[in-house]
């Protein structure tokens, strides 16, 4: 999958799945435009700072940091926002570091503009995080921007916000190229969101090799999410080395955050003829509540055709049937007497089953 691009600085590591994908170019804003074009922030332009939308204890915190980063130089500012991101020494606070990195992102004299902030404080307005108000036109512009200056974070991170849900090929032909960019510069992130793309057909021809390669790559800068989608790739070989190399990868990642995972694995060990383990990773994706992996383990037990993993299988299918699974429903119709059979296989033919559907 893609993953929502990580900030060279270590401000923010947004979770893969709270990438925006919105569905056209949105226009700059009033505030974006003061902002970037470097008017001071005030009421008076009608501009409202960031720390002005927190109340109490917690504005007056916001002000007095930004008022102290600001009269520092260098500015420290986007360091102290990493802090609140992150939690490090202090409480943790988006919004508060968001404050912080808006207050970074302007124009100081001296120093210019620290485009890396700018970039973060994008990730931040489009993930919505710790409550900040959501906003993916000033994001978007920030992105814009910081990728105008050659900030190649920016860049990839302007991918991610243009990235539509469903293929159109010239907005995926501009995100593939943002991407590029953004891999060619080092940055793993990118690396794999190009790799995504790739391995899809999205935006370029399709090239799984080149995928692989690009996922091996942010796998090796120890981007976790590369090393995920290495061993998806693997998956889909025959070649019992890359099964191997598969399993390997997979592992780690067959747990109670990504149950899915695990029904991926089971496939892959079922393929390398290791039951056992297979049973165990389709074991663990149904556990976290994964039903497609219930009904998985529960097929790989009924095929011992002994009367314990039997009884076993049917208590997984119908978990998974009573869920929706019509997979689930019509395995379950194989292990029970012919009247609860046909009731089993009418509920599979109602979930969309083919071929199991009564004639009328």
């Amino acid at each position: 999958m893609p993953v929502a691009l990580l900030v060279a600085l270590a401000v923010l590591s947004p979770s893969p799945d709270a990438r925006p994908a919105p569905e056209g170019l949105l226009p700059p804003t009033r505030r974006a435009t003061a902002l970037l074009a470097g008017t001071p922030v005030t009421e008076e332009r009608a501009v409202r700072p960031l720390w002005k939308g927190l109340e109490g204890e917690r504005g007056l915190r916001a002000y007095r940091l930004v008022r102290e980063c600001e009269s520092r130089s260098p500015s420290p500012c986007a360091v102290m926002a990493g802090k609140y991101v992150r939690g490090a020494g202090v409480a943790k606070d988006e919004w508060i570091a968001a404050a912080l990195l808006e207050s970074a992102c302007k124009v100081k004299e001296n120093e210019g503009r620290d485009y890396k902030a700018c970039s973060a404080l994008g990730i931040l307005l489009a993930t919505g995080a710790g409550g900040l108000p959501r906003d993916l036109t000033w994001a978007l512009e920030l992105q814009r921007w910081a990728c105008s200056s050659s900030e190649t974070i920016g860049c990839a991170a302007l991918g991610d916000l243009l990235l539509p849900a469903q293929p159109e090929p010239t907005k995926d032909a501009e995100v593939v190229a943002l991407y590029r960019r953004g891999c060619d510069a080092d940055y793993s992130a990118a690396c794999n969101n190009l790799g995504w793309m790739l391995e899809r057909g999205r935006g370029a021809a399709r090239d799984l090799a080149q995928a692989r390669a690009l996922y091996e790559r942010s796998c090796k800068a120890k981007l976790a999410v590369g090393c995920k989608n290495l061993g998806v790739v693997y998956a889909a070989s025959t070649r019992p080395e890359e099964l191997a190399e598969a399993a390997r990868y997979l592992e780690p990642f067959c747990s109670a955050a990504e149950p899915a995972t695990c029904s991926v694995l089971g496939s892959v060990e079922e393929r390398r003829g290791e039951r056992q383990r297979a049973l165990a990773a389709y074991g663990r994706g149904c556990s976290a509540g994964h039903l497609r992996s219930c009904n998985n383990q529960g097929f790989l037990l009924g095929l011992s055709h002994t009367p314990e993993d039997e009884a076993r299988a049917l208590s997984l299918f119908e978990r998974a049937c009573d869920a929706g699974v019509g997979l689930a429903c019509a395995n379950a119709a194989t292990l029970v007497a012919p009247d609860r059979a046909r009731t089993f296989n009418a509920r599979a033919c109602a979930l969309g089953v083919q071929g199991i559907c009564e004639p009328q």
